[in-house]
């Protein structure tokens, strides 16, 4: 499972490209947003969507100062 986090200041709200062999070319879903509502976050993320990754590259939402947890479907 990819797990990504940002210590940014401010979200990646266009996308950060995350590049790795493993991503291959699948679809994951987010399946943990630590910004979500229920966490007294933004919800500032992938709303637990499906994103398709390809030749290894994946462009996903990250929160400010938060992580992300993806699954393989």
């Amino acid at each position: 499972m990819p797990r990504r986090g940002s210590l940014n200041d401010a979200p990646f709200e266009h996308g950060y490209r995350l590049n790795s062999e493993r991503l291959g070319d699948n679809l994951w879903e987010e399946i943990f947003n630590a910004d979500a509502y229920t966490y007294g976050g933004w919800n500032v993320g992938n709303g637990a969507g499906r994103i398709r990754a390809t030749a290894g590259v994946l462009n996903a939402v990250l929160p400010a100062s938060g992580v992300l947890v993806f699954r393989r479907l």
